[in-house]
């Protein structure tokens, strides 16, 4: 009942004009136009609310997709909301920054109890601003429907073409004082494609209206069968409780990680984690977050690397509309190990940007530039490891190629690692395949 009462707000909230008596076609506003497609179909009266829509700007290049977003709200009145869904996501696949069909989408996964699919609509819908001025409606909702499911699992499956699953190096010699050695081929870049397994489950509990408890529990498995060697499992936890202030958004939590190779449990971590989020009050078009964690980590191999690493980063996000926007960021992170040489100062920039192209492509491409002080001697050197790292990363979401409400989703990166220790230094282009619900 809590949802369908959010529903009716939702609903209240994006109709900004009254509907026009008898439905006339004079009408030349869209919000009045919609306004009044609304009131007919919620009405009942679905051949007048077609006939409405059929004449109104019939020769309008978007008369088509108006056409169909009645056909949406009818089904989705008519309680067929897959159907509708599927309306509402052919439209944004056209135009996917139609807001008022991704509204009436967050609707229809609602109704179809859809957890992840209503928090992606309602997280680009609060990005881009749309939310604030619907009164934080669809968040309310995705909360909602996160309330009825608090217990939820996910899972995925991708390829995972790579040109270096060992982070091998391209180097054929290292230089130990005057000498330069051969490297062992073993130590050498290995090409390979592999299977990336992931799973995910999730408990969300409300604690009050603007908060609630998260348990975050998740595997993800890379296996390389040509180079089992190369082959990991990461299991991660995360515990916490997030708290809404208006527009602004904090999160604690406390973190455990633990990776496995085909040998042993290699690496065992545990840590807090906390994020800030929000849009300034005098720019709110702008984001920002402030996000950091510190773990203590523990090398089961070799106590050389036992200690505790801490990041922290800011961005900043620009956005234009809803899936639109730029990105610029900085970052930075600390290692403090047992073993002087693997302790590191690093602080980096990155910059992002994300639009919705023709053909129903989603873009998102970000290159992020870092620099890495080691302290301690390397061996070989007279002086501790230096490093330049550079990663580049674009991912590409076909929007109109959805099943089941997923996506194919193709993302590439590009990581680049300059180093005076040869050992270090390589190069690895990969690329992955899965499916998404966040376009």
């Amino acid at each position: 009942m809590a949802a369908l009462m959010c529903l009716g707000a939702i609903t209240g909230a994006a109709v900004s004009a009254p509907a026009a008596e008898g439905g006339s076609t004079a009408i030349v506003s869209s919000a009045q136009a919609v306004a009044t497609v609304r009131s007919l179909v919620d009405a009942g009266r679905f051949e007048e609310a077609r006939g409405f829509i059929v004449r109104w700007h019939a020769g309008s290049r978007s008369h088509s997709m108006r056409v169909a977003f009645v056909e949406g709200l009818i089904a989705a009145r008519s309680g067929r909301h897959a159907q509708a869904a599927a309306i509402f996501r052919e439209i944004l696949a056209i135009d996917p920054q139609n807001d008022v069909a991704r509204i009436e989408l967050a609707r229809s996964l609602a109704a179809l109890n859809d957890a992840d699919g209503v928090r992606a609509q309602a997280e680009l819908l609060r990005a881009s601003g749309i939310d604030d001025r619907l009164g934080g409606a669809i968040t309310r909702l995705a909360d909602l429907v996160d309330a009825g499911r608090p217990l939820r699992f996910r899972g995925y499956l991708s390829l995972l073409p790579s040109t270096n699953i060992n982070r091998g190096t391209d180097n054929e010699t290292v230089a130990f004082g005057p000498i330069d050695l051969r490297i062992n081929p073993d130590a050498r870049r290995k090409s390979g494609i592999g299977l990336l397994l992931g799973g995910e489950m999730i408990y969300q509990k409300p604690l009050s209206p603007t908060r609630r408890l998260i348990s975050v529990t998740s595997a993800t498995g890379r296996f390389y069968p040509k180079l089992p060697s190369a082959s990991s499992l990461q299991v991660d936890g995360a515990l916490g409780v997030e708290q809404r202030f208006g527009s602004t958004r904090a999160m604690v939590a406390l973190t455990g990680s633990i990776v496995v190779t085909p040998d042993a449990v290699t690496t065992v971590q545990t840590g807090i984690r906390g994020e800030l989020s929000g849009r300034f009050a005098a720019a709110p078009r702008w984001f920002w977050y402030l996000g950091g964690q510190a773990r203590i980590q523990d090398d089961l191999v070799s106590d050389a690397r036992d200690g505790y690493v801490a990041n922290l980063g800011f961005n900043l996000d620009r956005m234009f509309a809803t899936g639109h926007f730029i990105r610029f960021g900085v970052r930075g992170e600390l290692a403090r190990l047992r073993e002087g040489r693997f302790s590191y100062d690093e602080a980096g920039l990155l910059v992002g940007y994300a639009r919705p192209l023709p053909l129903g492509i989603n873009v998102f491409a970000q290159a992020a530039l870092s620099w890495r002080d080691y302290h301690g001697l390397y061996p070989g050197l007279d002086e501790g490891q230096s490093d330049i790292r550079f990663t580049g990363d674009i991912i590409a979401t076909k929007r109109d190629l959805h099943i089941a409400g997923f996506a194919p989703q193709l993302q590439y990166r590009f990581e680049r690692v300059s180093s005076n220790a040869a050992f270090e230094d390589y190069t690895r282009h990969e690329v992955e395949l899965r499916l998404t619900k966040d376009f």
